[in-house]
């Protein structure tokens, strides 16, 4: 990874005459003979290509290459006249190298002393905080109205299933054949897997091809740097770097192949559903099927308790058991309490 070093020229433009471009090994415009000055030490050094190499050619007179290694230019502080960084005194009016004036005495800051917050900033927390407050305040404050049960409903159903030998299909690799254990009382059954039969194989996982983008090392190339001189020259700088090309692969999972089998195993079989439901407050079972050595039955209910307040709006409550649906009846007064935003919060039955 040698580095290869050259010096290139830059141009310059001079703002008096508008004399362009000028190299930049002159510090006094050719044109009309005015001396370059601070303003216009801003140089161009050419175009840069892909790897940062200027257009610019190669410094190789001895001349031009003992102006580069003076230094960085420095301005007269009486004419503003550009001068090689190695001079004494200033090639214009002949005074001595002075680039700028003494920076003047500034006297040492006070202390600093941390402001608190303003009056109107406390005030501005201060409505803020009781503007929150009081719309939270007013978004859960509650009232009371006065109700009453206008509508009550109840669901009971008994679904008979049968523990029943069925035939399925599944992937030889899942199945462990195992002896099925009947129940006893509806439960403590085990379906078991047996008589695993007429397996044929087939894709159980298709391929999987992806196409992703991948970096690695392609030789190497150039990458050049430039550093500006300050006196109308600048040093090129180039070395071969590693290089890293991108491309596209694919990467492909291989398909999994398994045999699909049929087998025999025991499961529970809906056999019918039987259903009660009224509006009243008695909720009473169906009829109870008959149950076999191999069958159950399966209950549940649902309770719906309608209560009408305020300007005929009702709320629906769902009791979760026969019990705390008892405890309420058609007719039967209730309070309801709701929030500023309409809600309903609770319901309270009022005890005859």
């Amino acid at each position: 990874m040698a580095e290869r070093r050259r010096i290139i020229e830059g141009t310059w433009t001079c703002r008096e005459c508008g004399n362009t471009p000028i190299a930049g090994r002159h510090k006094i415009c050719p044109s009309c003979g005015a001396a370059r000055e601070d303003g216009e030490a801003s140089f161009d050094f050419g175009t840069e290509d892909a790897s940062g190499r200027r257009d610019t050619s190669t410094v190789t007179d001895d001349a031009a290459l003992n102006l580069a290694a003076a230094g960085k230019d420095w301005f007269c502080f009486y004419c503003k006249a550009s001068n090689r960084g190695d001079a004494e005194r200033c090639h214009t009016c002949g005074a001595a190298r002075k680039e700028g004036p003494p920076p003047p005495a500034v006297a040492p800051p006070p202390p600093h002393t941390k402001a608190g917050p303003s009056v109107t900033t406390w005030i501005g927390l201060a409505v803020g905080v009781c503007l929150v407050g009081g719309i939270i305040w007013w978004a859960t404050s509650t009232s009371d109205a006065g109700g009453e049960v206008v509508g009550l409903r109840w669901q009971r159903t008994i679904t008979h299933e049968r523990f029943a030998e069925v035939e399925k299909e599944g992937w030889r690799s899942d199945l462990r054949e195992s002896r099925p254990r009947m129940p006893t009382d509806g439960a403590g059954e085990d379906p078991g897997v047996f008589d695993i039969r007429d397996c044929v194989e087939e894709e159980r996982v298709e391929e999987d091809c992806r196409t992703k983008t991948v970096d690695e090392p392609c030789g190497t190339e150039e990458v050049c740097t430039t550093k500006d001189l300050g006196n109308g020259f600048a040093e090129e700088v180039c070395k071969d770097v590693p290089k890293t090309c991108t491309k596209r692969v694919e990467e492909c999972t291989p398909a999994i192949f398994d045999e699909r089998c049929t087998y025999s195993t025991w499961t529970w079989k809906q056999l019918e559903t039987r259903q009660s439901k009224g509006t009243d407050g008695a909720p009473h079972w169906p009829e109870a099927p008959t149950l076999g050595p191999v069958d159950r039955e399966l209950r549940g209910e649902s309770y719906e308790v309608t209560v009408r307040y305020g300007d005929q709006q009702t709320t629906t409550l769902a009791p979760a058991d026969l019990e705390s649906f008892s405890r309420w009846s058609m007719g039967q007064p209730a309070v309801v309490t709701v929030n500023s935003l309409g809600f309903v919060v609770d319901v309270q039955r009022v005890s005859e």
